[in-house]
Parts: C-alpha cells; sequence; structure tokens
C-alpha cells in the first residue's frame, strides 16, 4: 500500500497568495486600460470638436458679411482681450442675423450665441465646447498679409458700415486663436463677400444707377389732417437723398398757382440707408376741390424721383366759415380818443377747439396769427409792450358772440376769424 504526498497548510498559503496578487494584479491592469481607453476616446473627442469647429468657421464665414471683434460681448462686459467673435449677415428678404462666440474664462468653455442685433438679448445655440484654455480673435489689416507671387499688387483696406454701429464688412482679416487640453487652432476669417487670395483685381465695379424708389401717393383727407410719411431708397445704393422742402401746387388747380400745399417737416435714416420723408398739409389751404402737388427727391447719383401729394377739401358740411370778432387795446375807448382801426384775418382754428381757447381777458385766449400791425403811429406814440395781443383784450360780448357761432357750425368746420381792433388809448396820453 502506497501513500500519496499532500500539501502543506504552509504550501497552500503560498499558492493561495500568489494567485491573489496574479488576480490583483490583473484587475488593476484592466481598470488602468478602460481608463486609458476612456481618456483616449475623451481627448479624441474634444480634439474632433475643435476641428469641427474650425471647419464651421470656415463654413460660416463664408455667408458672414460682416466678421467683427465687438467692443463688448453678448453679456455687456467688455471685449478689449478679444474673448468673442460676432458674424453678422442678411437673408434673401433683408432679415439681419447675428451670433457670436464667446469664450468664459472661469468655466473654461466657449459658446455659441444668437441675437437680433448689436445690444439686444443674447440665446445660446448649442453645446459649450468644454476644456478650453483660451481664446482670442483680432482684428488683421489686409494689408498686412503678403505672397512673394502677388508682390506687385498691393492690397487696400476697405471698411463699409452695414447700418450698425461697429458692425463693417469688407476685406480686413479677423484671426481667431483656439487652444484647448487636445488642440491648437489657429484661423483666418474673412467674410465670403470679400475677394479671396485667388481673386485676380481687374478693376473696380460700379452698380449702374437705378430708379429712386418712393412710396406710393400721400392723401390727406383735409388741410388739417395729421402728417403722413413715406420712404426713399435705391437699389444697390446707400443715401445721401435731398428733398424739396415744399409741395408747391401748380395751375389749372382751385387755389393758386405757387401756393404751397404741403411742407416737409421731418427726415430721418430709414432701413438699409433709405430715408424716411415726413409731410404735413398746409392748414390754411383752403381748398374747395382737391389739389394735387408733388415733392421732388433726387439721390446722390443724379437719378431723380417724385412723391405725390393729394389733399382733399374739407368735408362736406365744414366749409370753412368766417366769423368777426372786435378787440380793445385797453378800456378806455370813445370819443376823439380812437387813434386808428386794423383789421387781420387770423386761423383756420375748428369750431370745437374755439370755445377751449379761454375767457375773453384771462391771458389763456387764443393766440391769433399772423399778430395785428399796430401801426407806426400808434407804436411811436405808446409803448407797445403793455398792449395784450388783439383777441385777448376783447370784450366779452364780441367774444360769447363768437363762440356762439362757432358752436353752430359742424365741430370739423375751420374757422377763419377777421379781428378788427380799434386802438383806445387813455385819454390824455397815458397807455
Amino acid at each position: 500500500m502506497r501513500r500519496a504526498a499532500g500539501f502543506t497548510i504552509l504550501e497552500i498559503l503560498i499558492a493561495a497568495g500568489i494567485t491573489a496578487a496574479v488576480a490583483v494584479g490583473l484587475v488593476v491592469l484592466l481598470h488602468r486600460t478602460i481608463a486609458a481607453a476612456a481618456s483616449l476616446a475623451l481627448h479624441r473627442h474634444a480634439y474632433a470638436m475643435a476641428e469641427d469647429l474650425d471647419q464651421r468657421w470656415d463654413a460660416e464665414a463664408t455667408s458672414a458679411l460682416a466678421i467683427f471683434v465687438p467692443g463688448a460681448d453678448v453679456t455687456g462686459a467688455s471685449n478689449a482681450d478679444g474673448h468673442e467673435v460676432d458674424f453678422f449677415t442678411r437673408d434673401g428678404h433683408g432679415t439681419p442675423f447675428f451670433w457670436a462666440y464667446r469664450y468664459d474664462g472661469t468655466a473654461h468653455t466657449l459658446q455659441r450665441y444668437t441675437y437680433n442685433a448689436p445690444g439686444t438679448a443674447a440665446t445660446a445655440s448649442g453645446d459649450p465646447l468644454p476644456g478650453v484654455t483660451s481664446f482670442t480673435a483680432m482684428p488683421v489689416p489686409v494689408n498686412t498679409f503678403s505672397e512673394p507671387i502677388f508682390s506687385a499688387y498691393k492690397s487696400a483696406p476697405v471698411r463699409e458700415n452695414l447700418g450698425y454701429p461697429g458692425v463693417d464688412g469688407g476685406n480686413g482679416v479677423t484671426e481667431v486663436h483656439l487652444v484647448t487640453t487636445d488642440d491648437d487652432v489657429n484661423g483666418d476669417l474673412l467674410p465670403g463677400v470679400s475677394p479671396s487670395g485667388f481673386t485676380v483685381v481687374v478693376g473696380t465695379f460700379t452698380p449702374p444707377p437705378s430708379p429712386l424708389l418712393v412710396g406710393p401717393p400721400l392723401t390727406f383727407d383735409s388741410p388739417t389732417a395729421p402728417a403722413q410719411s413715406f420712404t426713399i431708397s435705391q437699389q444697390y445704393y446707400r443715401g445721401p437723398f435731398t428733398v424739396s422742402p415744399q409741395c408747391v401746387v401748380g395751375a389749372g388747380q382751385s387755389v393758386p398757382a405757387g401756393t404751397v400745399a404741403a411742407t416737409v417737416t421731418a427726415t430721418a435714416p430709414g432701413p438699409n440707408g433709405s430715408l424716411i420723408v415726413t409731410v404735413t398739409p398746409n392748414a390754411k389751404l383752403g381748398n374747395a376741390k382737391i389739389v394735387k402737388c408733388s415733392i421732388s427727391v433726387a439721390g446722390a447719383n443724379s437719378q431723380t424721383g417724385t412723391e405725390t401729394i393729394y389733399i382733399d377739401p374739407y368735408p362736406t358740411g365744414s366749409i370753412p366759415l368766417s366769423l368777426s370778432l372786435a378787440a380793445v387795446a385797453n378800456v378806455n375807448t370813445g370819443g376823439s380818443c380812437v387813434i386808428s382801426t386794423v383789421t387781420a384775418k387770423v386761423g383756420p382754428v375748428l369750431a370745437s377747439r374755439l370755445a377751449l381757447e379761454g375767457t375773453p381777458s384771462s391771458g389763456a385766449g387764443y393766440p391769433f396769427s399772423p399778430a395785428v400791425v399796430l401801426g407806426q403811429t400808434f407804436q411811436s406814440a405808446y409803448s407797445s409792450d403793455n398792449l395784450a395781443p388783439p383777441g385777448l383784450a376783447t370784450d366779452s360780448s364780441s367774444w360769447n358772440t363768437l363762440i356762439a357761432q362757432a358752436q353752430n357750425a359742424a365741430s370739423g368746420t375751420p374757422i377763419y376769424i377777421t379781428v378788427t381792433a380799434e386802438l383806445y388809448p387813455a385819454c390824455g396820453g397815458g397807455t
């Protein structure tokens, strides 16, 4: 009978220890391999994102009208260090689009934003690029670039404002430098409307003159109607524009030729280099029939146009009404103290407004214009400083009669008032 040899307890413990050590080593190696693979995948993803962003910048620059470094970023903070670059373009309908890339040094991210116009609220667009160490954008004039093969040609910097402060198109280049934990990207961004480095410049292009575009005719329902506006523009060109200040009536109408039917009371810059013109009809036109006149406009390129104005007469039942009012210079009246009597026609004043002009001697009466001319004889003999304008010192009876007559007319009736002023200085030479 043969006895088989066995393992001692010590041998078993040693074998178990070796097995455990090998197992732990394999687990640690596997963990490190998995971690390294994950880190490599993360770095490859970050690298791919940075490279993708570089390609996206090139694509977006192709459609941009302007690429610029604003003075303040989308949050309103100073952008003096160039941590943000902005893009601008318009669609086929002329609608503006702005977007920006802003570096956040605290979060180490680069975020894309969109906004409607400089100074308006911006909205984050897409996920931010993480792991960004630094980002800078800097405008560079085109004449700082030079290639030996093109040494005979010198590029001239060109800037054209596109209707917003600080948003300039042209041939300027914007250099961007992006550094991440996995990549280092440098790019030169040029708006897509600028000539490329392979463009051969053979001359300059001036668009042919195009007609001035003005608004449709303006029609006023009466000479006292509110002001209206029209817009002047010209395709391919931006102002300036010249506008005649008055709309003058021609011959053969219900008012004398040469009468000013309306005036240009304001002009203001409009979108895309246009001009907004405000026209106000002449409240004293007094036309019995519709009146037509034209306002001449001209562009900077010898192009001209006209804006037609129509002014309807007062509505039926609101034919201008002429009334009379007696006025005196002071309360000392009668006899040989009368120096002179003068008359003047003032207005129009709407009938609905006349009763609101104040009481006869309140100092709040209607400020008649043009003022009644007192005459040199009276002016030289007495101080004119103490005389109220005719109508403010009229007697209550004359004033109340005028109000009663106006109340019988429709509220929109224009009232013309013939003022008869009898000048009565105090007898004995006082004022």
